[in-house]
């Protein structure tokens, strides 16, 4: 049996349930590989004066130690986390330190064979430091932000950044684009892995007819919908994708703009709506729980993600294995999951003329979208299972084990 430390900030907790969701679906699958036995830490932000924060961190103060969760052991410690770009250096070293203690004591009762980190700040940090210490190898998977991201906050974070990737027995990457961002900012141990996130396609299905859908959401039959889902700031590109819609709504009167997701942006989004005379033509819905994603999905005619950096957005693969072709701009693992002009359109990012012009070429051909959501919902089907997802890990995990100490499962 070989027992997995994994330790993700990003892991859902009772006040957070669409937090990190794709992190769950990774580890419901890879506990049922066979001879795999994993313990999660998904630790917590806390601040010593607690009167002035947001309601949203007080929330997390009430979460108990020990959250439920099938088929492995989850707990819920907290860290010291300033708010502020300025605290981010020192967010591994006090995620260490907080999670020292209980590693310890769980690891004199069942030794760990690995520690699995997600993201490689915080959390590779200290990962790497908590495999140190117990003399296990230390893997980490980067996500997207963590390598495009964070290493612009400043030369003590690029440091940071820069000895995880150097001193990590294993770096995991969910694309190729992303493999090669991390070659970029340091030489690894051993080569990067690419392991793609996977999408569960017995909840996401394409439908035949999204009359019934559109009906549950109070959406127009005949309404050309396009759909974005996401964070509402700019680096998705959103403000981008209004300019493109309201050039689109010239040409199809019919057509209308739903965006799923909450963001800092939310407000001026909403003003800039206005300010357009795009209302009752486009509409900001906030966030939703991820199960109710596949309706909205498949009410869609295209799926449209305009961002200027991602790593390989879990969106774009739910939106494909529910049968819809997806507009998006040509960043990060993206071209490596939509294959421009079989599953979908690929613009540059920051065309605003592209991605109009991208989304009309397609509102204009129903047979050709429906084409495309066939394509996509088999390339989902053949590279971007959780199932693979779990396989390829639980490779990887043995494979490092036996370079690193000779251990034999």
């Amino acid at each position: 049996m070989v027992r997995v430390l994994v330790i993700s900030h990003l892991y859902p907790n009772p006040r957070d349930k669409e937090k990190g969701i794709f992190i769950r679906q990774h580890l419901r699958r890879l506990v049922q590989q066979e001879g795999l036995e994993v313990t999660v830490l998904s630790p917590l932000p806390w601040v010593p004066v607690m009167s002035w924060l947001p309601a949203r961190l007080k929330a997390l103060s009430r979460i108990p130690l020990m959250g439920e969760e099938e088929g492995f052991a989850l707990y819920y410690p907290r860290f010291l986390c300033l708010p502020g770009k300025w605290f981010k250096p020192c967010a591994g070293p006090a995620l260490y330190q907080s999670i020292r203690r209980l590693v310890l004591r769980l690891n004199r009762n069942h030794p760990f064979h690995l520690v699995h980190s997600h993201c490689l700040l915080p959390d590779g940090y200290a990962g790497l430091l908590i495999a140190r210490e117990l003399g296990v190898p230390s893997l980490c998977s980067a996500r997207g932000s963590d390598v495009n991201l964070y290493p612009r906050w400043g030369p003590q974070v690029l440091s940071r950044t820069r000895q995880v990737i150097a001193q990590c027995s294993q770096l995991v990457a969910v694309s190729r684009k992303l493999a090669e961002e991390i070659y970029r900012l340091a030489s690894p141990v051993r080569p990067v892995e690419v392991i793609y996130n996977g999408v569960d396609l017995e909840q996401f299905q394409a439908v035949s007819s999204a009359a019934e859908v559109r009906s549950q959401l109070g959406i127009s039959q005949d309404a050309l919908v396009l759909l974005f889902v996401g964070r509402l700031v700019r680096e998705k590109g959103i403000y981008d994708l209004l300019e493109a819609f309201s050039r689109i709504s010239h040409r199809f009167p019919r057509a209308c703009l739903y965006l799923i997701g909450s963001g800092p942006e939310a407000t001026g989004l909403t003003a800039e709506v206005r300010k357009r005379n795009l209302t009752g033509r486009v509409f900001i819905v906030g966030t939703k729980e991820h199960r109710e994603l596949p309706c909205w999905y498949q009410a869609a005619d295209l799926v449209v993600l305009p961002s200027y950096q991602e790593g390989l957005p879990n969106v774009i693969l739910e939106a494909m294995a529910c049968g819809r072709p997806v507009v998006a701009t040509r960043v990060g693992g993206i071209p490596e999951a939509v294959v421009s002009g079989k599953s979908g359109l690929l613009v540059n990012k920051g065309d605003v003329q592209g991605l109009a012009e991208a989304c009309l070429f397609l509102l204009k051909s129903p047979f050709l979208r429906a084409a495309m959501g066939i394509q996509g919902r088999q390339i989902v089907e053949n590279c971007f299972t959780w199932e693979e997802n779990a396989r390829r890990h639980r490779e990887l995990y043995l494979r490092l084990l036996r370079k690193e100490n000779g251990v034999s499962v």
